[in-house]
């Protein structure tokens, strides 16, 4: 599945882009460099500081492009496949004590809690409620995938579907007549939070989450680019002194 970011955004971006070409073009075109290192322009110093902050400002705009591009998420039911696709690189919350991992927290507006005694975290939320009773995880840093063994209808209680949204309003799927099987996904954009609510009927969803799984943002590749760019930029300036 996937959705494109509102056309104003993008437009946006298409307005940085042409300021940074015509930025460029000021600075590189025509001899500027020779000009300014014959001292018929801006000293050396001036134009490193410019291209420094136009060096920065192009990794912003790659990141900020990126951003434009479709959000793509995968769902899976097999959490074997889920953890392939992340080559295993992933945090697990199993429930065994009061303490969540670092940077994890949830809220919910009924009765959410921890049950350490029986190692999962349980819930209720109510089908078709005029409060649309929820709960939010939040992750600190930001995650591109999340998953976990849920077992609807338990304890205590009737339930047969909840639905998944990532940061609050991009609907991901539902979770159906889950018992202690696995459902996840992974998505190429990163997100911050995981809102799960009622899906439409009379009853109320009772369910417990075992072995909450998450993959943390990995080292963006910008800093790479960040980290080279700023050494071409001292090679730079090293010719011209």
């Amino acid at each position: 599945m996937t959705t494109s970011l509102p056309i104003i955004f993008i437009k946006q971006k298409l307005v940085v882009i042409k300021n940074v070409f015509e930025y460029s073009n000021r600075i590189v075109g025509k001899g500027g460099l020779e000009a300014a290192h014959k001292g018929k322009g801006i000293g050396t110093g001036g134009i490193m500081r410019k291209f420094a902050v136009l060096g920065l400002t192009l990794i912003v705009l790659l990141s900020l492009t990126a951003k434009a591009s479709a959000l793509t998420i995968t769902v899976y039911t097999n959490k074997a496949v889920w953890e392939a696709a992340l080559s295993g690189q992933f945090l697990t919350e199993n429930f065994d004590d009061a303490y969540l991992n670092v940077g994890v927290s949830f809220i919910s507006s009924e009765s959410a809690h921890l049950n350490p005694s029986l190692g999962y975290y349980q819930d209720v939320l109510a089908s078709g409620s005029a409060n649309t009773p929820s709960t939010t995880w939040s992750f600190t840093p930001s995650i591109i995938a999340y998953g976990g063994n849920w077992t609807l209808g338990g304890p205590g209680g009737s339930g047969n579907s909840l639905l998944v949204y990532i940061n609050d309003s991009y609907k991901v799927g539902g979770i159906s007549n889950y018992y202690g099987e696995f459902w996840g996904f992974i998505s190429d954009t990163p997100f911050t939070s995981v809102k799960l609510i009622g899906a439409s009927g009379g009853q109320q969803q009772h369910y417990n989450l075992d072995d909450m799984v998450y993959s943390q943002v990995p080292v963006p590749g910008t800093l790479w680019l960040l980290s080279g760019g700023l050494m071409g930029l001292l090679a730079l300036r090293r010719q011209f002194l």
